[in-house]
């Protein structure tokens, strides 16, 4: 199964960081932002997707590769079977813990070499809402996985409305 995961990756890792919001790592975030003009009154927002990994929507995610697949053509990508191992590899993923056997019925796991790359797809439309849905846009927002830097001018109450928005993005 960890030779099918990486098969995944290998796919999907090229896609992950092709959306506006991605950030590599703090070298990265601090040239995008170099230029960037920072006000006194801007706030400096930080924020986690909670339990992002476990949390995420079987559909929402098989949907998020394939809109990518889709944006991204290639024809030498079997787009089609990476879809079948990707369900497979979430829907039968179990796991042993204290010498008992589960099996994981939502989200990815955290140890699947594709998580971190489906994780970006997957939140790749949160992005956009976070960025251009609020009634007030961020200067700046980024995204590394699931920590997000943003930017912006506003008060305690709009941060905590920003905050209510956010959660109410994605569907669980």
């Amino acid at each position: 199964a960890y030779n099918v995961s990486r098969f995944i990756d290998y796919w999907l890792k090229p896609l992950a960081c092709t959306h506006e919001a991605y950030i590599q790592d703090t070298y990265d975030f601090v040239h995008k932002i170099r230029d960037t003009e920072i006000d006194e009154e801007d706030l400096l927002i930080t924020g986690d997707v909670t339990a992002l990994y476990t949390n995420m929507n079987m559909d929402l995610m098989l949907a998020a590769v394939q809109e990518a697949f889709d944006e991204f053509p290639n024809a030498s990508r079997p787009d089609r079977e990476i879809l079948q191992l990707l369900r497979i590899t979430l829907t039968r993923n179990d796991f042993e813990f204290n010498d008992r056997i589960f099996l994981q019925i939502r989200g990815a796991a955290m140890g699947k070499p594709y998580s971190p790359s489906l994780a970006n797809l997957y939140l790749k439309k949160f992005d956009k809402a976070a960025k251009f849905d609020f009634r007030i846009k961020p200067k700046i927002y980024f995204r590394f996985l699931d920590d997000i830097k943003i930017v912006m001018k506003a008060s305690r109450q709009d941060v905590a409305d920003y905050q209510e928005f956010l959660s109410s993005i994605i569907e669980g």
